[in-house]
């Protein structure tokens, strides 16, 4: 049964609650040698100011604001506990070839990484001001599929952080990276806050720790934007561009607030684990808060689960927006609330697309297909503007069955409203359905609807 818990009072991780401030001495990169004039490399001199800091204790690292961008050939590493690395008015800008042949995670090219050990975890880290360049488009001759591009030059990230507490990332700028940035596995109470990433590949941002259970926790996301990021075949950059968010494999307590997609052609906020059979854990306790998708792609929000062992589990969504896009849900989540907001049309157990080869029992991934229906969804006091599809037969996540459980209250659906299966288990309070309201059994809405719907 869902749980009406109101959602709880938002503590917003500020510098004061940090554990240690860092030491009040400027480490300035122009003193090592950095030049700002687009051609100089100056990763040594970052990277002996980072050093510099690192042996005082703490400190901050200067990236002097600058006309041209500083050059880099590798990574700006942050290792040490205490390091703060201001770039108000400044850009760093990757050199074109520098990512070439660094394909796998130990040698892989990020912009920023911030990364301790899982036994020495680093904290007490900033990032701020800085714009980031990652002339991703630059270490790929313009390849276009992600696949080829990876097999290049890996996906690098504008900013990866791994065992790391307490890393605040502040008004940062990231373009034309693969994904703007993640929150990998050992990531623990950390925050991007007015943090804006545009012409990216693949993703915007991502809490990602890698099928570990809680292995990233306690993050948010505060007024981020994903923005201005088209396909390559609708005037952007070479390749397809994916979604905005992914929050996923074994996250717990995550929230974003006030973050906008809009602008591109990639999808929205995606909640949910990659499928495998590899691995059990649960992605837990998110929260979307006031977050919209605008002039984006199709799937606005996504809450995908999959099986017993890789479940969703607890997420909120709180007064959110889509224009036009569609909100789904589907693959046993449990525990949903979607409170308040506007959505183009909405799915319940169902793939995006109607005629999606996955509806049909013998479909790709057939063993999947009973996964499909939810376990608990909430829907309360949503303006739909098109049409919701509930899947209402009995699911089975490859251990179990389950029954979903199913409200829809104070609900207005601006289009029909299609109930298959089990009609007692949609329990409706107070909703107003403009178009109409089809009962289907799943027989008569695979012949009727689905396979009308596949083209010819």
């Amino acid at each position: 049964m869902i749980e009406r818990k109101s959602v709880c009072t938002l503590v917003i991780m500020t510098l004061a609650s940090m554990s240690a401030e860092a030491g009040s001495t400027v480490f300035d990169v122009t003193d090592y040698g950095a030049k700002a004039d687009g051609q100089s490399d100056c990763t040594a001199a970052i990277r002996k100011a980072i050093a510099g800091a690192a042996e005082a204790g703490g400190g901050k690292i200067l990236i002097p604001p600058a006309e041209k961008p500083y050059l880099i050939s590798d990574s700006i590493e942050l290792h040490a506990d205490n390091l703060h690395l201001i770039g108000a008015g400044a850009t760093v800008y990757l050199k074109d070839g520098s990512a070439v042949g660094r394909t796998d995670a130990e040698t892989m090219l990020h912009i920023i990484k911030i990364t301790g050990t899982r036994d020495d975890p680093i904290e007490n880290i900033r990032v701020a001001g800085l714009t980031i360049d990652a002339n991703y488009w630059g270490q790929t001759d313009g390849t276009a599929t992600w696949q080829a591009s990876a097999k290049i030059a890996g996906v690098t990230r504008g900013i990866q952080v791994g065992h790391a507490q307490k890393v605040l990332i502040d008004n940062v700028a990231i373009k034309r990276s693969f994904v703007g940035m993640t929150f990998g596995l050992g990531s623990h109470n950390c925050e991007a806050r007015d943090v804006k990433v545009t012409q990216f590949h693949h993703d915007g941002f991502g809490v990602t720790p890698e099928r570990v259970d809680g292995g990233a926790s306690n993050i948010t996301f505060l007024r981020c934007l994903v923005a201005d990021s088209r396909h390559g075949r609708n005037g952007g950059l070479p390749g397809h561009r994916v979604k905005g968010w992914e929050i996923e494999e074994g996250a717990h307590n995550v929230k974003v607030i006030d973050c906008v997609v809009r602008n591109t052609d990639a999808h929205g906020f995606f909640v949910r684990p990659h499928w495998s059979r590899r691995g059990q854990y649960d992605t837990k306790n998110i929260e979307l808060i006031r977050c919209r998708v605008e002039n984006a792609g199709k799937a606005a929000f996504m809450i995908k689960g999959f099986n017993h062992q890789q479940r969703v589990v607890n997420v909120k969504c709180i007064d959110c927006y889509s224009d036009t896009g569609t909100f789904q849900i589907m693959m046993n989540p449990d525990n949903v609330l979607i409170s308040g907001g506007h959505f183009g049309s909405m799915t319940i157990g169902f793939y995006l697309d109607i005629a999606d080869d996955h509806h049909f029992p013998d479909g790709p991934w057939d063993w999947t297909y009973n996964f499909l229906p939810v376990r608990s969804v909430v829907v309360e006091n949503v303006t739909v503007a098109g049409d919701i599809r509930i899947n209402a037969i009995q699911g089975n996540d490859a251990a179990n069955d389950y029954t979903p459980d199913i409200s829809l209250n104070k609900v207005t659906v601006k289009g029909d409203l299609y109930t298959v299966g089990f009609e007692p288990l949609v329990k409706m309070i107070d909703c107003s359905i403009e178009g109409t309201h089809y009962l289907k059994t799943p027989e008569d809405y695979l012949e009727n609807i689905i396979k009308p719907a596949k083209p010819q």
